[in-house]
């Protein structure tokens, strides 16, 4: 009979880094994820599950035979170093890095004589327990009295592993279903990695974008460094507003090749922001700098914001490397919105919009500016 072995989630955990990693899993936006499928009520977040399955089956090094009679000093190395398998296990995207699945993987059958034990949750709900449970290499058995619970299993369980890695079917019959203009649904809070944006329709948004070398990418990692962002931030985070604040200020210093100055292509820009305004977005306020854009829109539904910047930038990025004659990266990659909550708050950015100009010292008076929104009205 095997002797019952005191674990290492009775001892002691890396609660800072499993609490982090949960919380983040816990916020919209943050990409591919299970619970796209359907937002389960109470779903336990992924890491948590992770760290609990690990830390049941390993033994702490206080009861390993392998440890149990060295010293305190050399228990709490080992513990360290199964901590750090455990703050690998909490790493973002997971799915993208199998390795460190492997490794988790590897060390649970140390201490299982080589067998991992079957996991059944007879109330898996969500299914994080048996999802993550075969992600580790466990046997994975999921139950539930909802017929919702019992399909979100049957899905992540046994359908999206089957598929995995196999083609989609009749993928060149999607245009037909969709169309040309088919209406796309809004994405809500997400992010691919660089910003958090938030895209409802009927929302009046302010956006940025900026040029590629307005901002150089070094000095802003740096700032994200000092800050300490990681890119799971609210948008609301305070350090998220620092960050805006330095990066608005270091490009209204008007640094890099600030190609928007020259009119020709400060009118490309103009033109896109105007094209489209009301049939995908209502066009309230803008302002075309020398090296980054203003625009506030209200957005229509069928047209996630997502998709009207994509179509600003991808469309200017290629007539002003036209015009300029070169190639390469034209914009920043990503873009900074923020939705506007109240009466005050869309003035206050209208104000800012059309005072930008005459703030970074290129003109006395907002509607001096000719690419503008004033400064169109007032034929400039």
């Amino acid at each position: 009979m095997t002797t019952p072995r005191k674990k290492l989630i009775e001892v002691a955990l890396p609660l800072p880094e499993i609490n982090d990693a949960s919380a983040y899993d816990k916020m919209p936006g943050i990409g591919p994820h299970p619970k796209g499928i359907h937002h389960w009520w109470a779903r336990l977040p992924l890491p948590t599950a992770r760290a609990v399955l690990f830390a049941t089956v390993v033994t702490d090094p206080s009861d390993d035979p392998a440890w149990k009679d060295k010293g305190e000093q050399e228990q709490d190395a080992e513990r360290e170093r199964l901590f750090g398998i455990l703050r690998r296990m909490m790493g973002k995207k997971l799915h993208e890095h199998p390795e460190v699945y492997a490794e988790a993987h590897a060390e649970m059958l140390k201490h299982c004589g080589g067998n991992l034990p079957p996991v059944l949750d007879p109330f898996a709900g969500g299914g994080s327990i048996p999802l993550e449970a075969a992600r580790l290499g466990f046997e994975a058995h999921a139950a539930d009295l909802n017929p919702v619970a019992v399909l979100l299993n049957k899905c992540n369980l046994e359908i999206a592993p089957r598929w995995a890695n196999h083609p989609p079917v009749n993928p060149e019959d999607r245009g037909n279903y969709l169309g040309t203009r088919a209406s796309r649904p809004h994405r809500e809070w997400n992010s691919r990695g660089y910003l958090p944006h938030f895209d409802h329709p009927g929302l009046v948004q302010s956006i940025t974008f900026r040029l590629a070398d307005s901002v150089p990418a070094d000095v802003i990692e740096k700032w994200r460094f000092e800050l300490k962002l990681t890119g799971g931030e609210a948008a609301n985070d305070p350090r998220c507003a620092e960050l805006r604040e330095r990066i608005e200020k270091y490009s209204d210093e008007g640094k890099g090749a600030c190609w928007l100055r020259n009119p020709e292509i400060a009118e490309i820009v103009e033109n896109a922001l105007l094209h489209f305004d009301g049939e995908r977005y209502r066009l309230l306020a803008w302002c075309v700098m020398p090296n980054h854009v203003h625009a506030l829109i209200e957005t229509m539904d069928g047209f996630p914001l997502g998709d009207v910047v994509h179509s600003w930038k991808s469309f200017t990025a290629k007539e002003c490397n036209r015009v300029l004659k070169r190639q390469g990266e034209f914009w920043m990659p990503d873009y900074f919105d923020r939705y506007i909550r109240d009466k005050r708050h869309l003035d206050a950015v209208v104000e800012y919009i059309a005072n930008n100009p005459v703030k970074a010292g290129l003109c006395g008076k907002p509607e001096e500016w000719r690419w503008s929104h004033l400064g169109a009205r007032a034929g400039r």
